[in-house]
């Protein structure tokens, strides 16, 4: 056997602590390992994002000749090669392919050098069209990582993963336990550091354990990685790995520093190999840090959907804006995950890169979708009657609270939006509950409506100040819930208004309807979608699922305006909104006792429900949630479709325009697609790249 062992670093761009104390801390670990690769002529090291390596070369020019040198002669590579590793769970087409392009083609620029293996590595979604994304993206393999599975564990060693459409790609991760972390520091990065031999006793243990795994998983390659994070590199790690290959040449296993690439390339029987058919769903479980700091997640939404309407304008993008994205778009930023400190600089960042764009008009390539309905009052509020006719809408209010209790459109029932609260009783990382909920359905005052001839606004407050007696911790909530309806549109617009104090908590948006069970919707993910089930209530973590802009179910479409977390729960969908910081039980979670990490105070979330999802094609939904994002971000633009769009077939979706002008353009309905004036055929979920003439 032969053992690929990879030193591999993982940086974390935004996370726990200040972003200077980041960037210099990787310019040490740069040094580290180049000062290694210099010392010694085997050894290998391996990096994945390129916006570290842009920085660290401006602040160090000297080293560049030295990088490309190491790149030229195969013994310093990048995975991936991304400005940042976005996270995949709600990240756009548009943007995705922004942020692959601009980190390989800087790259290509600067050293020649072509990444061959795509990865993500620590990004929490894994959609089940990245294999075509990746292969479009002209990448050969995929180093995997993140891929948990429902009833199934997680892909290991070498295997085939197959997209939507067909298209595979070869992928491969390390096998069980093949792995070592943090270059034998403990676990918690505060704690002081350890010795120069406490750190060689432990990753010599994990090094023995990880290559134990290997020969247990019996390929005749393998790859074992050694990273790390924010970890100093074990500078001792070369004569360790000498001594580990005398230990173990007698089980006729030969360890050499190696690659990623090299270790793809030395596979040669990839068709005897385990397939991941494309029904294969790994962002099934939505897991990762998901916090609420709300504007982690509409900043990002807002600037990359002025960015889709700026490139289908052909308005020229500056540089520095789509970095700025892609730090927006890190996995551990656009989470919430994060101090308050670097909230601060990216909302910074994120209003210098609006600036950036100018005023110049922004086109959507598309007929507007779409209700308009109106922010402001429609005329002066006043108390509710019990039941309320508006056209098509008949709304009828609990006589005991005025809480929302039946609502219909054209006589059939409409799920009632209610407000759900559970207390947390996990961690961010385990998603695990101890089953307490409360439902605040409204009703603390007296219901508000306001309406004039074409649009009708309902208005329900709740708000309690007893939440002690409930769970502890959370001390105040105060919401204002504002149901918007068209006369004769089967649209509502939901604004949730909310005021709270408190950590150690969860809050969603639960739509209702009582005594029916929903058939399996769709959920968005980049360039496409997967079909959803409900999940068994006994396994909490299992029952989150990530959706990029949509979920649809019976008749129904939800849209939410970055507010990736859905769930079907005890015969209802819902959206988790709001996920308060919690304790410090992972030694390596950002410090959380202090109020200023706890999303606290006032915050304003934006969804909408369509009751009658009939008239729409599957394109149609995809621009719908796109045209809703605009709308909650408050972006105007104008509708001018290029020539080459005006005949584009209603079920494939423009996704986005790189450099080039090409549009970047993905089939929605599960069925085989024409474009005529361009003369392509669509296999059903197929991403092309077309040249927009």
């Amino acid at each position: 056997m032969k053992i690929h062992l990879v030193p591999h670093q993982h940086f974390d761009l935004i996370w726990r602590r200040p972003v200077r104390w980041y960037r210099e801390r990787r310019a040490t670990i740069f040094r580290q390992a180049l000062e290694l690769l210099e010392k010694y002529d085997n050894f290998t090291f391996s990096f994945s994002q390129t916006l570290p390596l842009k920085e660290f070369l401006e602040e160090a020019p000297s080293q560049k000749s030295t990088v490309s040198e190491l790149i030229s002669r195969g013994r310093l590579e990048w995975i991936g090669g991304t400005l940042s590793i976005p996270d995949l769970n709600w990240i756009s087409p548009a943007a995705l392919i922004a942020n692959i392009q601009a980190g390989r083609r800087y790259l290509e620029e600067n050293f020649n050098y072509t990444i061959r293996v795509g990865a993500f590595e620590d990004a929490f979604g894994v959609p089940a069209q990245l294999p075509q994304i990746l292969t479009r993206c002209n990448y050969e393999f995929y180093k995997a990582g993140r891929m948990p599975r429902f009833g199934g564990a997680e892909p290991s060693g070498a295997f085939l993963w197959e997209a939507q459409d067909g298209t595979r790609i070869r992928c491969g991760t390390n096998p069980p336990d093949g792995m070592s972390w943090g270059w034998g520091h403990p676990n918690n990065p505060d704690e002081p550091p350890a010795s120069t031999k406490e750190r060689r006793i432990q990753l010599e243990n994990e090094l023995r354990a990880a290559i134990r795994g290997a020969l247990r998983h019996g390929a005749e390659h393998a790859l074992v990685t050694c990273m790390g994070e924010e970890h100093d590199i074990f500078p001792g790690i070369v004569e360790l790995v000498h001594e580990l290959q005398q230990e173990f040449s007698g089980d006729g296993v030969e360890i050499q520093f190696s690659t990623h690439e090299a270790y793809f390339r030395s596979i040669t029987d990839w068709e005897k190999l385990p397939l991941y058919g494309r029904t294969e769903d790994f962002s099934r479980l939505f897991t990762g840090c998901y916090t609420s700091r709300i504007d982690s997640k509409r900043h990002p939404r807002k600037l990359e959907n002025t960015l889709l309407l700026n490139r289908f304008a052909a308005a020229p993008i500056p540089e520095h804006v789509n970095e700025t994205l892609a730090l927006l778009n890190f996995h551990d930023a656009a989470c919430g995950c994060h101090i308050r400190e670097n909230a601060e600089f990216l909302t910074a960042r994120y209003i210098e890169a609006l600036a950036a764009q100018g005023n110049a008009p922004r086109n959507l390539p598309w007929q507007p979708l779409f209700p308009t309905f109106s922010n402001g009052e429609l005329a002066t509020p006043r108390p509710a009657s019990e039941t309320i006719a508006f056209g098509r809408w008949f709304i009828r209010l609990d006589s005991e609270n005025g809480a929302v209790a039946e609502v219909t459109f054209d006589g059939n029932a409409v799920p009632v939006p209610q407000i759900v609260a559970r207390e947390e009783n996990g961690t961010l990382w385990t998603e695990e509950y101890s089953g307490k909920e409360r439902i605040l359905s409204g009703g603390e005052s007296t219901p508000l409506v306001a309406e004039n001839e074409d649009e009708l606004h309902l208005r329900t407050e709740f708000f309690t100040n007893d939440f002690r007696a409930f769970w502890p911790g959370f001390s105040r909530l105060h919401g204002v819930m504002t149901l918007k309806f068209h006369r004769e549109s089967p649209w509502i617009g939901v604004v949730l208004e909310s005021d709270f104090l408190g950590n150690s908590t969860e809050l969603a948006i639960r739509l209702a309807l009582p005594g029916k069970t929903f058939r399996t919707g769709h959920a968005e993910i980049p360039f496409g979608s997967v079909e959803r089930g409900e999940y068994p209530r006994e396994m909490m973590r299992a029952e989150l699922f990530p959706a990029l802009n949509f979920v649809t179910f019976d008749n129904f479409i939800w849209l939410n305006a970055g507010t990736p977390a859905h769930a079907f729960r005890d015969g209802g969908m819902e959206n988790l909104f709001l996920r308060s910081p919690v304790k410090r039980w992972a030694p390596w979670f950002p410090v959380t006792p202090e109020t200023s990490m706890w999303d606290n105070g006032r915050r304003r979330y934006d969804f909408a429900l369509c009751v009658d999802a009939s008239r729409y094609t599957a394109g149609d939904i995809h621009r719908l949630g796109v045209e809703f994002q605009l709308a909650a971000c408050g972006i105007t633009y104008e509708t001018r479709i290029p020539e080459a769009l005006r005949d584009l077939p209603a079920d494939l979706v423009p996704a986005g325009v790189d450099e080039e002008n090409y549009c970047w353009v993905f089939e929605a309905a599960g069925r085989p697609g024409y474009w005529p004036s361009q003369h392509l055929a669509f296999a059903p979920r197929q991403i092309q790249k077309v040249k927009l003439v």
